[in-house]
């Protein structure tokens, strides 16, 4: 149903988890399509650009997945989705890798035990804000977060995850489902 050259990219993946992911994450996709224009996923064509992301000229939509779940968002407007679960990075090397002068104050001023949420929850929306945009490369340090990135915690089975969207507008609609493996 999807495109065959995103097959044949998703088919490489040799991890078996990781694959699952990606196919999932274009069944969501599928689904969101479906349901939001109440037309077949087939009408609708997707090629994939010179900076490695796929594209559709109808609308706007990013993908991601981590550990089980899968979201899809659709907009009108240039949009970003990222999910994380909330596991430990609450290293001072990684948030160098991350965080922005600014963002890196806040972080060493925090209690020890917000530390980890603040590091990955700015990792989530810097995701969401790169996938947004037009960049080939990810450079976490030289994004700067807007009141654009929205950050949503949740819990599921007991595990904490984070979920961010980045649009200059709100996305029509962000679709998220946990997938059993």
């Amino acid at each position: 149903m999807h495109p065959q050259a995103r097959h044949e990219e998703i088919a490489a993946v040799t991890n078996e988890k990781v694959r699952a992911e990606k196919y999932s994450a274009w069944k969501l996709l599928q689904y969101a399509v479906e349901k939001t224009f109440a037309r077949p996923f087939t009408d609708f064509s997707f090629t994939k650009k010179e900076n490695g992301k796929w594209f559709c000229e109808d609308f706007y939509f990013s993908l991601s997945h981590s550990n089980n779940l899968v979201s899809v968002a659709l907009s009108s407007a240039p949009v970003g989705v990222d999910i994380q679960k909330n596991q430990p990075l609450k290293s001072l090397d990684i948030a160098k890798k991350i965080l922005t002068d600014a963002e890196m104050q806040v972080f060493q001023n925090l209690p020890e035990n917000e530390m980890n949420a603040y590091l990955v929850g700015v990792w989530t929306k810097k995701e969401a804000a790169f996938k947004r945009g037009n960049e080939k490369i990810f450079t976490p340090t030289k994004i700067y977060l807007t009141p654009v990135e929205n950050l949503i915690s949740t819990l599921l089975d007991g595990e904490e995850y984070f979920l961010a969207v980045s649009s200059t507008q709100l996305p029509s609609l962000c679709y998220q489902e946990n997938i059993i493996l």
